[in-house]
């Protein structure tokens, strides 16, 4: 947090400790996810436009739900 990235803890009730079998494909799209959104990759070099959109939208609702995320966006 204290590196204005966001996080934070998405309990699976009953998984147990790092279920990954289970929630493989999960943890891999909020990888990717974390991974685009850190490095501003929607914004790179020869990116389309569209990409930029659809990262700000879904920023746009993560901030929504999460007012850990609404302040970091306000703090960039």
């Amino acid at each position: 947090m204290s590196a204005r990235i966001p996080a934070w803890i998405q309990p699976q009730d009953g998984a147990g400790h790092v279920p990954w079998a289970q929630y493989r494909s999960l943890y891999l799209e909020q990888a990717d996810y974390f991974l685009y959104d850190a490095l501003d990759l929607a914004h790179a070099n020869n990116q389309p436009t569209a990409a930029a959109r659809a990262s700000d939208r879904q920023l746009k609702r993560m901030a929504q739900d999460n007012p850990a995320v609404a302040q970091m966006l306000r703090s960039r």
